[in-house]
């Protein structure tokens, strides 16, 4: 019930997406980091049309895949930090394209933009960039808030740095959560 009242809030605001986080009290080491799965996604789902979008920061995200698709996620950002390395996130967003759910990648406040190198040298694929969004968080999760202007800087400077190669299709959006 309160899904739907959320939902339903958010289409009536003129939201064009509805944000779900996804932890598992793992990944994220605190009690307090256990959120909704993709049962949750399912019954949201069936409340919205709003294209809805899911922070998956889990301990093994590749099992999750097909049970969000399943549940009618639209995006799934996926936390850089996650991640051992921008193999293992583009092999989980190469996953993620096969089953037609666009790839986002979210980027803690403490981490250097130059992480995201090697993910946005790497991800162009045929049909464009295989991640669509780039998340600069405001916070890091369960703490008091930063701000990130000029990490959104960085972020879009090494875009367009990446981007001018000739190879590389049109940049992926860039948000901010900043309160």
């Amino acid at each position: 019930a309160v899904a739907e009242c959320e939902a339903a809030a958010a289409a009536g605001g003129g939201d064009v997406w509805l944000h779900i986080d996804m932890f598992d009290g793992v990944a994220i080491d605190s009690p307090h980091a256990l959120t909704f799965g993709p049962q949750m996604v399912a019954a949201i789902r069936k409340k919205t049309k709003l294209a809805l979008d899911v922070h998956l920061v889990v301990n093994r995200p590749l099992r999750y895949v097909e049970a969000l698709a399943a549940a009618g996620a639209d995006r799934v950002q996926l936390q850089l930090e996650s991640f051992q390395d921008a193999e293992q996130l583009l092999h989980v967003a190469a996953a993620l394209r096969a089953v037609n759910v666009s790839v986002g990648v979210c980027i803690a406040p403490g981490t250097d933009v130059s992480a995201l190198k090697d993910i946005l040298s790497k991800c162009a694929d045929d049909g464009g960039w295989m991640v669509s969004l780039i998340n600069v968080l405001g916070v890091n999760t369960g703490f008091g808030g930063q701000k990130t202007l000029d990490k959104i800087r960085q972020v879009r400077l090494l875009i367009s740095q990446i981007r001018a190669s000739p190879t590389l299709p049109d940049e992926p959006q860039t948000h901010s959560n900043e309160g």
